[in-house]
């Protein structure tokens, strides 16, 4: 991010922001304090756990929810949190280590099939020359000469030859509880995509004697997918699932204060509250918040960045545009084929939220009803009408809430899905 010289507007800031697309890194982070405080606290008490040589059992937890409602950005937020904590650490004691903050080590889906691959990246994010050496050489230790963020040498020398694959086992006789200073926070995005783990299985049980809180982030059908692995995540902690949805206002609106703080927007003669129209205008989704805001950014650089000058209408048409490409791309060809039947579903949808079976038998009776009219009233070629149901949970146009029950965790996604599937069309 640039920052102008003087007190100028940060026209160039305000620039590199309107590139920045909404799957990038979230710049004005705001909100989600509840969840992070939960994890904070967990790191702590794994570390405590294993030191005083019990299990870190069952400190898993998942954040799911639709596609733009901010996970990754709450995984890169608390990294980034943790990194300024030793950062700022390490300025008052330069040679001691950063004790008792987390240490966020992201791990690819991907490589959750292998516990070699998961431990490497844990080694590594605690001392990349000792990673390498292990690579180069086959064995893991630690000598007197090494300096590891997240673990308390105390001149202990000692040495170990490794097996072919590094485990869990073998990393703890290199590195005991007792030497651990930081906790690691093992953060998995995408975790929907996941066909098998051993890893997270070790991990949720404990089994491995690390200090590690497995943070996994997914889709709203995440807990589901997970569950049917059979990999031992089946019954997770009541409160180990977070539904990760819309903002509070006050957060949205907070998080376009940033930006004009950040930026040094001209506010002299505003009378239009932007924070509020903002958050209005997206619903207070993450995803589409960004995106206002990227708007508003625009309208700022063609005016210098006095607020008070920008085109209020040129930026509500841009912010349109943004949530139309976004609706549009969130609509997958099946959804797309079976668009009648899919808008007709949603348009039935209690504002309230419904029960899994009420959708599944909503899509039957539409489908049988009106399916010899068209193509776009009947289930998608090789879906049944539960298949349909977790796919459209999948993309986002139903996420399960705290009441267990079903809605559309967007309205104006819902709206667009209804149009999309309205009858001109059909």
């Amino acid at each position: 991010m640039t920052c102008a010289s003087d007190g100028s507007p940060d026209l160039a800031g305000l620039a590199a922001f309107t590139r920045l697309n909404d799957r990038d890194e979230a710049w004005f982070f705001s909100g989600r304090g509840a969840e992070i405080d939960e994890i904070e606290r967990l790191c702590t008490e794994a570390l405590d756990r294993v030191r005083q040589g019990q299990a870190a059992r069952g400190a898993t937890r998942l954040f799911q929810g639709a596609p733009g409602a901010g996970k990754t950005a709450l995984l890169t937020a608390l990294q980034q949190r943790w990194d300024e904590r030793a950062r700022n650490a390490r300025v008052h004691d330069p040679i001691g280590s950063p004790a008792g903050i987390p240490l966020a080590v992201l791990v690819h889906w991907n490589d959750l099939g292998s516990e070699d691959a998961v431990a490497r990246t844990i080694l590594k994010a605690l001392d990349p020359a000792l990673e390498e050496t292990y690579r180069r050489t086959g064995t893991v230790g630690l000598d007197a000469g090494l300096r590891i963020p997240g673990v308390s040498v105390g001149g202990r020398a000692s040495g170990s030859t490794a097996p072919p694959s590094l485990t869990f086992l073998e990393l703890v006789r290199a590195v005991p509880p007792s030497a651990w200073t930081r906790p690691v926070c093992l953060m998995v995005d995408e975790v929907q995509a996941v066909d098998r783990s051993v890893v997270l299985s070790l991990l949720h049980q404990g089994i491995a004697g690390l200090p590690v809180v497995p943070l996994l982030a997914g889709l709203g059908s995440s807990q589901d997918h997970l569950a049917a692995l059979n990999i031992g995540l089946s019954r997770l902690a009541i409160d180990a699932v977070h539904d990760i949805g819309a903002l509070a206002p006050e957060e949205a609106q907070g998080a376009v204060r940033m930006m004009f703080e950040r930026y040094r927007v001209d506010l002299e003669g505003v009378d239009h509250d932007w924070p509020s129209e903002l958050a209005s205008l997206s619903e207070c989704w993450p995803q589409h918040l960004h995106n206002a805001m990227r708007a508003l950014a625009e309208g700022l650089v063609a005016v210098g960045g006095r607020l008070a000058a920008v085109d209020t209408a040129r930026v509500l048409d841009r912010d349109r545009h943004y949530r139309t490409i976004s609706y549009s791309r969130r609509v997958s060809p099946a959804m797309d084929e079976a668009r009648c039947l899919v808008g007709a579903v949603m348009a039935a949808l209690p504002e309230s939220g419904t029960d899994r079976a009420a959708i599944i038998d909503s899509l039957d009776r539409v489908a049988e009803a009106r399916g010899a009219e068209s193509v776009a009233w009947r289930l998608p070629r090789g879906m049944d009408n539960a298949m349909l149901f977790d796919h459209l949970v999948h993309q986002g146009a139903l996420q399960r809430g705290t009441d267990k029950l079903y809605h559309c965790p967007i309205p104006s996604f819902r709206t667009y899905l209804i149009q999309n599937g309205g009858e001109p069309r059909c």
